[in-house]
């Protein structure tokens, strides 16, 4: 089936299942609050035949109403599936779908607004498209000049004629996709196809590579995946590489630390090449917008009214990536057998440092980043404090703190690239080129 097809056979089996989610969430809360007067009418002898009818006329309520809606939105999902499978058996379908281009004069194009969908659904919801196979869920790869890399050595030959033995991997954030890299480059360095992976080729020398992820999965499962890909890459990889860069981007900075934490307890063979890890506007001590978000729905969640503890109950499907933002979440111990909705509960183990230097970029949206409003908004979704934490674990770690720009202004900015470049330039550490 073609792409297209299998997306909006995804796209309504993702409705079918929210309809049947919500339809069960208002029907336990209904439950909730029809039991109690139940309950109290049965404990009473002479209404007892009263609690009867009423819990008999409540069956027959909530089974035709609960049941009808259920049944209609599967009746709808077979129809368009049955549709959509007529136009596969008739080749019909979109055309084979063009690369979204890392170019900021690609936001609003076709594809664009195709992988900001993506991207946006598999942060929200992407632990729930895994469990379903849903064909929207992004499945981890690689991308270069926009196009899915395959990690075959005939592929990457013929994708990077000029590789060289210097790779950076840039990771995403939550809720996009790798065009985010492109954001603001024609405004910032006067070439819509600048990111920070165009600029170090040309400067360092470096191969860029992106990656494309699911950031709705557990940032530890997101980390175990990449440190396998890793070892994949330099095993189908043109030329030996001497010099690995991980560059992420907010949630894209713990998928990073998490792999090289999990390779260096499985002793992957990729760390022995990896030079530095840099973190952009990272929440390596969690961020304030998913922890008023837990507050709130448990908040609502208290109160014994359908009309809060449905809002709490639908806002707490959002995805476990979500949900590892509120403390830093790396690893699976820091979950593993928690409950993950629990009120400000900081379950987190205290990570090992990195085997690398541990680069770190904080931004405030004041001028400086020292004002009170700085330290309070940080760049409006992660504080200075949590972006610098974690650099100090070691020697070699850095923190630098930059003001007049936000969680998004760091993606494609003169001044943060200045300090990428300089933490580059370093070179290697001297184990790399004993190995």
């Amino acid at each position: 089936m073609r792409a297209e097809l299998r997306r909006w056979r995804g796209l309504t089996d993702l409705v079918v299942d929210l309809i049947a989610h919500t339809t069960g969430v208002v029907e336990r809360s209904q439950r909730s609050l029809v039991e109690p007067p139940l309950h109290a009418l049965r404990a009473i002898p002479e209404l007892q035949d009263t609690a009867r009818v009423l819990e008999l006329s409540w069956e027959v309520y909530a089974t035709a109403a609960f049941r009808t809606v259920r049944g209609a939105s599967r009746a709808l999902g077979g129809l368009t599936g049955g549709g959509l499978s007529l136009l596969e058996r008739a080749g019909l379908g979109a055309d084979p779908e063009a690369p979204a281009p890392l170019r900021s004069d690609a936001i609003w194009s076709g594809p664009w607004w195709r992988d900001a969908v993506l991207g946006t659904l598999n942060g929200v919801l992407g632990d729930r498209l895994r469990d379903a196979e849903n064909p929207l869920e992004i499945a981890m790869g690689l991308r270069h000049d926009g196009a899915e890399l395959p990690l075959t050595p005939e592929a990457l030959r013929a994708a990077l004629p000029d590789a060289t033995g210097k790779v950076c991997l840039l990771v995403h954030g939550m809720c996009t996709t790798e065009w985010s890299w492109s954001l603001g480059a024609a405004a910032s360095h006067g070439d819509p196809r600048a990111t920070y992976g165009s600029l170090l080729e040309r400067d360092l020398g470096f191969t860029p590579l992106y990656l494309r992820y699911n950031s709705g999965l557990h940032v530890s499962d997101n980390g175990e995946q990449l440190s396998a890909l890793l070892d994949a890459l330099l095993a189908a990889y043109p030329r030996p590489v001497d010099e690995l860069v991980l560059l992420g981007h907010s949630m894209g900075g713990l998928v990073a630390r998490s792999a090289c934490l999990q390779a260096a307890a499985a002793q992957r063979p990729w760390l022995k090449r990896l030079s530095r890890v840099i973190c952009l506007a990272t929440p390596h001590d969690g961020s304030p917008l998913e922890k008023l978000g837990n507050l709130t729905t448990s908040i609502l969640g208290a109160v014994a009214l359908p009309a809060t503890r449905i809002p709490a109950e639908l806002a707490n499907t959002r995805s476990a990536g979500l949900k590892d933002l509120r403390f830093g979440n790396v690893l699976r111990a820091d979950w593993q057998g928690q409950d993950a909705d629990a009120l400000l509960r900081d379950t987190r183990r205290a990570p090992p440092p990195l085997e690398v230097p541990l680069h770190c970029l904080a931004v405030s949206v004041t001028a400086d980043p020292q004002h009170p409003a700085g330290r309070l908004l940080g760049d409006f979704m992660v504080r200075v404090r949590s972006a610098s934490g974690g650099a100090a674990a070691r020697e070699g770690d850095t923190a630098e703190v930059l003001g007049g720009l936000d969680h998004y202004g760091v993606l494609n900015h003169p001044r943060v690239y200045a300090q990428i470049r300089a933490w580059c330039a370093t070179g290697l550490r001297s184990s790399d080129c004993s190995t």
